[in-house]
C-alpha cells in the first residue's frame, strides 16, 4: 500500500484536529517504536514540540488533502516499500 506524500492533511482517531504529514516511517528517538507518519497541527505547524503527532496509516479516518507528487515521489514510495517492514503495520 502506497503512503500518502508529504504535505498531505489527514484527520485521524487520535486526535479531532488536523495533522499536515512531515515525515515516513518514523521512529521515535530512544525507543523501538515506529510510526507510518508523523505530522504537525494545521494550519499552524511546527509550534512547539508536544504538537507534533505520530500515527499510523489505520489510525487516518479522512485525507483532506493529498500532497504533491511527481516522479521523485514516485521512486521515493519504492524504497519507502522496500523497508516496509520497519513499520508497525
Amino acid at each position: 500500500m502506497k503512503y500518502l506524500p508529504l504535505g498531505s492533511v489527514v484527520l485521524t482517531s487520535r486526535s479531532p484536529h488536523p495533522y499536515m504529514i512531515i515525515a515516513r516511517q518514523f521512529k521515535k528517538p530512544g525507543k523501538q517504536e515506529y510510526f507510518d507518519y508523523r505530522g504537525v497541527p494545521y494550519p499552524e505547524g511546527n509550534t512547539v514540540p508536544e504538537n507534533i503527532h505520530c500515527f499510523d496509516r489505520e489510525d487516518i479516518i479522512e485525507i483532506l488533502f493529498t500532497g504533491y507528487e511527481c516522479e521523485i515521489e514516485d521512486r521515493f514510495q519504492e524504497f519507502l516499500l522496500s523497508r516496509s517492514n520497519l513499520t508497525c503495520q
